[in-house]
């Protein structure tokens, strides 16, 4: 976790240009952001940014780690969500079956709801009061 917050640091200060406004973006300490820097340039043993009281840059060794975090906390975000709540867009066939008068009264109006909601899935709703092979018919 503390090797996110010093790539996401890192990149905060990167695109702002500054300690304090990445402080700021993140909603900490300036001193923070600096521990955070100081323990990452530490940890891979080079230096990422030149500072100085009036500005940050990157070193040509912090130019390309910068490109490489950006798409690692690019991939991050959209694998968070892809999976998160509203994240997962439903698509394909599905396969429906109940009896003739359960369906029509309970089953199709949740269909078309259904459908409105998730465009993206084609439904067939199978009514029918005989006795069904679930598996066997290929139904969900």
């Amino acid at each position: 976790m503390d090797k996110l917050k010093q790539m996401q640091s890192f990149v905060a200060v990167a695109q702002r240009g500054s300690l304090t406004a990445a402080a700021q973006a993140e909603g900490v300490a300036p001193a923070v952001v600096s521990r955070r820097l100081d323990a990452l340039e530490a940890r891979l043993g080079v230096k990422l940014l030149t500072r100085t009281t009036r500005r940050v840059a990157l070193t040509h060794e912090g130019s390309a780690f910068l490109e490489d975090c950006q798409r690692l906390l690019l991939e991050l975000a959209n694998a968070e969500a892809s999976v998160s709540a509203g994240g997962v867009k439903a698509s394909g066939h599905l396969r429906i079956t109940a009896p003739a008068g359960f369906g029509r009264r309970h089953v199709a109006p949740l269909v078309a709801r259904f459908r409105e909601q998730h465009a993206d899935v084609t439904i067939t709703l199978n009514l029918s009061d005989r006795v069904v092979d679930l598996a066997g018919e290929g139904f969900d």
